[in-house]
């Protein structure tokens, strides 16, 4: 694999760590905090399952609303249209579905990151001064 280059792990079973992860992103949320999160873009991908791979260009920053990843308790967060700042649209309760729900914030190239410039997604930074 390239430097930019990630395997694949399919599946429903979350890695290990993840609960204490999600815990924490509940707790800042419902203190009133953010949780911001980079995920990989991609713009390749060969093989398929646990032999997948994919060429990361950059990352989508999203503010983390809620989620739902299965297995109930810390895997599950904000996800139905009752709780608190969701409605239907932004609901991910049907069957087997699994979401993470927020709000985009900002594109970064893989040189945000790693080093030299990666793709221009486009984004520009506009500041106000007085």
């Amino acid at each position: 694999m390239g430097s930019n280059e990630l395997g694949s792990d399919p599946g429903n079973n979350p890695p290990s760590g993840c609960q204490t992860i999600l815990l924490q992103w509940k707790a800042t949320i419902l203190a009133g905090g953010e949780v911001k999160v980079a995920f990989p873009i991609f713009d390749d991908a060969t093989n398929q399952g646990q032999n997948g791979q994919f060429n990361i260009i950059g990352y989508a920053t999203f503010k983390i609303w809620g989620w739902k990843f299965g297995n109930n308790h810390a895997y599950e967060f904000r996800n139905a249209a009752s709780d608190p700042g969701m409605t239907s649209a932004l609901a991910c309760t049907a069957g087997q579905a699994r979401c993470v729900i927020g709000q985009f914030i900002k594109f970064e190239s893989i040189g945000s990151f790693t080093g030299p410039p990666g793709a221009d997604f486009g984004t520009s930074i506009a500041h106000l001064i007085n």
